[in-house]
């Protein structure tokens, strides 16, 4: 008995010692890791065709949480080349169904292998990724869906090579399968940060392409993950803005006056300078820039550079070496700085602190994130989270520390000058509906939908939207629109003339359509214009009883002959064609009316004044909001 009992513990002994050599890093590791949110956890993209003429592309979303996930919460949306820095809502996949903790969906391109991705639970005909396409994975939240994770990200600049490095390997967002380390436990809508510049501090880790190992379930290799400290990663930014001001408005010790201007390049490239620069606005300057204050810089800013510039007469020993000295800058808390940027050939503000103003007199200073005539005797530093300019300054300047664009420090602190803030307090914009209406100076068109074609039940939905931002009551008879049909030889169509009737009130819009718009959609609308037949390059004017004689203010499009056709429509915000089957909506922080068409349409996302959205986007129809 002593015998077989040797010969039975030699032979367990032995399958255990198989069974242990044949676990590697393949082989589950133990419990799936926790996660606060569900997370993308692989993604394999590919530049090119595979064998059998494949493209074996897909996402796999993970739920890490401790609870069944209702997936019609969640979904995917995709930024194609970048798509001038915005997420492409009509992209959109939205899941169906419920995810049990430690489970994952997979979510493939059209056309891939089936003998590598058999089953995929969505095939997402957008998910056609070649390397600068970011993909975003999406939640229901208050009833709008945003996104909460993702891989690479939506951008103006592309990012060199095609493709973004990933763990310090370049160009591993394609041609490569990248995987989640099981240490990251919550999404990420930080993708510099996310995609690291090492193998530690990245949270992904970069694969062959051809190893489908960890496909169908969650990242088994264990690797290290150490965050890379936030503020040695240089923040984003789609174009220069002003990052940190300083104002005194009296003299400090040995008689200096420490005001500056530091200025940030988050653009992911070197910026020529020449094409930017810094106006004032003086008490005000009665509501208006001055163009004669200008500084223009010159040279090159590096990707996550800085340039400071100094009143005269400030202390050598705290502001060391200026970049420049702007002998204009004599604020004292109730002046505006702006910076400019070349566009066309002119210069315009891009960027604000403070606004002109001419009855809206501030009273010495104004309140920043709260804190009570901010403006002045603080050092006020621009939050990491903030990567556009903005020449809203009511909203720059927010209500709360959390809306606010920036964060107050006492006069003394010096430390983050030369530096884009280090401090990285939560930024939340706040809903610029909460605090009313946005101002404008007189009536502007502030939404226009024009369709090429007939749609569905025949109909036509092409209509203007006018908004009243003035403050008071206006009276319509005093206003209407023009029409400019195939730019009728360059010059607008007074008798296709609609004049309104009765009165708007403030923060309230009124609704032109044309004739046969669906009233399902359109329900309800206050002028219906004949005239209106409008096809994409046809121009579209409001216009204004200016002693007795109507004038166009403001509009959309513009007349033109022969020798200046558009085609069949005008490109808006660097949209292909934008005036045409999209809707536009015109931004917040147009304040006034503009006939300069090719300033308003602009040359991209950021300098335009509109926001173009895909055709079937009416949520904003009947109400002057931010979408």
């Amino acid at each position: 008995m002593k015998v077989l009992h040797i010969v039975l513990l030699l032979i367990i002994t032995l399958f255990w010692s198989c069974e242990t050599k044949l676990v590697g890093p393949g082989e589950d590791i133990g419990v799936p890791p926790e996660t606060n949110d569900l997370i993308i956890s692989e993604v394999r993209i590919t530049s090119r065709s595979e064998d059998g003429d494949y493209r074996n592309t897909y996402v796999e979303v993970y739920n890490g949480t401790p609870n069944t996930v209702d997936l019609s919460n969640y979904g995917l949306q995709y930024a194609s080349n970048g798509n001038n820095g915005e997420w492409r809502e009509s992209t959109q996949i939205t899941f169906s169904g419920e995810l049990e903790p430690g489970a994952v969906i997979i979510i493939a391109r059209e056309g891939t292998d089936p003998d590598i991705i058999f089953n995929p639970d969505y095939v997402w005909e957008d998910l056609k990724a070649n390397g600068d396409d970011a993909i975003g994975l999406v939640k229901n939240i208050s009833g709008t869906f945003r996104v909460i994770d993702q891989f690479g990200e939506p951008y103006i600049n592309p990012p060199a090579g095609g493709a973004w490095d990933i763990a310090g390997i370049t160009n591993a967002s394609k041609d490569y399968v990248v995987l989640r380390k099981r240490l990251v436990d919550s999404p990420n809508t930080n993708w510099p940060m996310g995609a690291g510049t090492t193998d530690i501090n990245s949270e992904w880790i970069v694969k062959d392409f051809d190893d489908y190992s960890n496909l169908g379930t969650y990242t088994r290799d264990e690797v290290p993950f150490a965050p890379e400290d936030i503020e040695s990663i240089p923040p984003i930014t789609n174009d220069l803005i002003i990052s940190e001001v300083r104002v005194t408005s009296r003299a400090e010790d040995g008689d200096f006056r420490n005001t500056y201007v530091e200025i940030y390049n988050g653009t992911g490239e070197a910026v020529d300078l020449s094409a930017y620069g810094v106006q004032y606005a003086s008490n005000g300057n009665g509501g208006v820039w001055d163009e004669a204050s200008q500084l223009t810089f010159d040279g090159i800013l590096d990707h996550g550079e800085v340039i400071v510039i100094a009143r005269e007469g400030t202390d050598p020993d705290i502001i060391v070496s200026p970049d420049y000295i702007w002998s204009d800058l004599k604020a004292n808390g109730d002046d505006a700085i702006g910076l400019v940027k070349n566009i066309a050939g002119d210069f315009v503000v891009i960027d604000q602190y403070g606004e002109p103003y001419d009855t809206n007199d501030p009273g010495g200073a104004w309140d920043i994130a709260g804190i009570t005539d901010a403006s002045k005797d603080f050092v006020l530093l621009r939050k990491r989270g903030v990567e556009n300019p903005n020449t809203n300054w009511l909203i720059g300047a927010g209500t709360t520390v959390l809306n606010s664009e920036w964060i107050v420090k006492e006069n003394s602190y010096f430390d983050n000058l030369g530096i884009f803030t280090t401090d990285d307090d939560d930024f939340i914009p706040e809903d610029p509906g909460g605090d009313g209406p946005p101002e404008t100076t007189d009536l502007i068109i502030s939404e226009v939908r024009v369709t090429s074609v007939s749609e569905e039940g025949g109909f036509r939905n092409t209509y203007v939207e006018v908004y009243n931002g003035t403050g008071v009551a206006v009276d319509l008879s005093n206003y209407g629109l023009q029409y400019a049909s195939n730019g009728n030889s360059g010059v607008w169509d007074e008798s296709s003339q609609l004049t309104f009737s009765g009165n708007l009130n403030h923060g309230e819009v009124i609704i032109i359509v044309r004739e046969n718009t669906d009233p399902g959609i359109i329900v309800a609308s206050d002028f219906t214009w004949e005239a209106l037949t409008a096809n994409g390059d046809d121009a579209i004017g409001l216009v204004k009883n200016v002693s007795g004689s109507f004038v166009v203010i403001d509009q959309y499009g513009e007349p033109y002959d022969a020798a200046n056709d558009p085609g069949d429509a005008w490109d808006v915000a660097d949209v292909r064609e934008g005036s045409r089957d999209h809707v536009l909506l015109r931004k917040w922080a147009t304040k006034d009316p503009n006939t300069d068409w090719d300033m308003s349409a602009g040359t991209d996302a950021l300098n335009s004044e509109w926001i173009v959205r895909e055709k079937s986007y009416y949520d904003n129809l009947g109400s002057y909001t931010l979408p």
